[in-house]
């Protein structure tokens, strides 16, 4: 079993509300996880999987692939 923490159901719809919205905004979804991982709102280990989701999409993961780590 991995040592990795999951997030919590607050933090699952907290990064589906905020990715919603930006979608309805016409943000494009790499765009939108880079900024959601550059909020200062963003900590904990929701901070964390975005910033290694943004990783990971920077580096040509699609995003399904990257939320599975």
């Amino acid at each position: 079993m991995s040592g990795k923490k999951k997030l919590d159901n607050m933090g699952v719809s907290a990064f589906c509300e905020s990715m919603g919205m930006m979608a309805r905004a016409g943000i494009q979804t790499d765009e939108a996880i880079s900024l959601l991982s550059s909020s200062s709102q963003t900590e904990g280990v929701l901070g964390s999987a975005l910033v290694q989701m943004n990783k990971m999409v920077e580096e040509g993961s699609t995003l399904a692939d990257a939320m599975k780590d």
